[in-house]
């Protein structure tokens, strides 16, 4: 363990001593660290901790003052490091239903702030989150909720986009494009869109 910033150092003994519990309820090995200070907008530590099937990593970007965790399931698949199937804390609160408004501590910039914010966290995560992380199969059943969210919003981010440009379309009365834009997500056209659809295909 040798990270430049202080903050890092404290960080680390203090995300070590918070998050015990992994290792004694559910089976967790000794942490691992990494940290980088090549730069200031790239300075972080990180703590990882690893069971048979599952990782957990807490990291503190240093210029941001962020403190963040993620987890997810490993995977021995060729070409996967185990970071594709992970989610975010905020996804796994949210998937927990739980609430996760705690102003102030996803920012320390001081050391007192550092173990304020590592020891609510960690609460958080030893009381709504220890099943999950004792359960693989709890957290892949989150990992494809959320993959189904993920997909639903990209969907809607598609379609709003679309529907933009098929309004600008539509107001320029170039009607050539308003076929060429509705054609792409015909399956999902309220009425007035279907039928100004039908409007521009008889102007072409």
């Amino acid at each position: 363990m040798n990270p430049s910033n202080s903050l890092g150092v404290v960080f680390i003994e203090e995300t070590i001593r918070a998050f015990k519990f992994l290792q004694e309820k559910c089976a967790f090995g000794p942490p691992s660290i990494r940290y980088s200070h090549e730069g200031m907008s790239s300075d972080f530590t990180e703590v990882r901790y690893e069971s048979e099937h599952v990782f957990l990593i807490v990291f503190y970007t240093h210029m941001e003052a962020e403190l963040s965790l993620k987890l997810g399931l490993l995977t021995s698949e060729p070409g996967l490091n185990g970071h594709l199937q992970q989610l975010s804390l905020e996804d796994a609160f949210s998937l927990a239903d739980v609430d996760t408004d705690l102003p102030g501590y996803w920012h320390p910039r001081l050391e007192s702030d550092i173990k304020k914010s590592i020891d609510a966290i960690a609460s958080l995560v030893r009381e709504h989150l220890l099943d999950a992380l004792c359960n693989s199969l709890i957290i892949s059943k989150w990992i494809e909720a959320q993959k189904a969210i993920d997909e639903k919003n990209r969907e809607e981010s598609f379609l709003a986009q679309k529907r933009k440009e098929a309004q600008g379309a539509w107001e320029k009365k170039d009607y050539q494009k308003v076929v060429a834009i509705y054609s792409n997500f015909a399956d999902h056209l309220c009425l007035l869109e279907q039928k100004r659809l039908d409007y521009a295909k008889k102007q072409i």
